[in-house]
């Protein structure tokens, strides 16, 4: 009989490669303004690697020129603002293989001034008035005359919420003439300002 013959298979190493995907990057991301009243848009610029799609949300819910898109690349979005107040919190999410990436910003609401006025229109010298006015989204508010006639109080901080309810001062007439009183109300959205004649 023929001496039998044992066939054995060699085991192999087989190589298996794992691809790795760098994670997305936001380059920048930035808005032409940083405030923007009702009814008025600013664009906002962003540049991505490694992504595949993005999205751009609103926390108030306010509009984009287009709120989603795919690849990697320099893009132009125009915010635009619906919601009349209420500084908003804008995210730019981006994904790809490699994960997700994110960054945000905040277009602010820019301070406004709902009412100015005054009891009386004509003061004479040694009367007063009383100054009336509403105010919303402000850090610091002043008035000021142009006559340099005296005010109390001339400033403060109140109107940090949408609506400051009235508020009140005193205008005391030291100086004769035309005058004019200005209020100017600051927020993280800029500077605003009302002028109000007393004779």
């Amino acid at each position: 009989m023929p001496p039998s013959s044992v066939c054995t298979n060699a085991a192999r190493d087989v190589g298996t490669s794992v691809l790795e995907f760098a994670p997305p990057s936001i380059d920048y991301f930035t808005a032409d303004a940083i405030s923007a009243p009702a009814d008025s848009y600013t664009p906002l610029r962003f540049g991505l690697r490694e992504t595949t799609d993005w999205t751009l949300t609103s926390a108030l819910h306010n509009d984009f020129t287009q709120g989603h898109g795919t690849g990697s690349g320099d893009f132009t979005v125009d915010f635009v603002r619906d919601e009349t107040v209420g500084h908003d919190t804008i995210t730019l999410t981006a994904s790809g293989p490699g994960g997700t990436a994110t960054a945000s910003l905040i277009i602010y609401n820019p301070p406004y001034i709902l009412d100015f006025s005054a009891d009386a229109a004509t003061v004479p010298v040694g009367s007063s008035t009383t100054l009336r006015f509403r105010i919303g989204q402000t850090d610091r508010w002043t008035l000021a005359s142009s006559r340099g006639n005296t005010i109390t109080p001339a400033t403060g901080t109140e109107g940090s919420g949408v609506d400051s309810g009235i508020l009140t001062a005193v205008y005391q007439r030291s100086n004769p003439g035309n005058d004019v009183v200005t209020l100017t109300v600051t927020g993280l959205g800029g500077t605003m300002s009302m002028a109000l004649p007393i004779q």
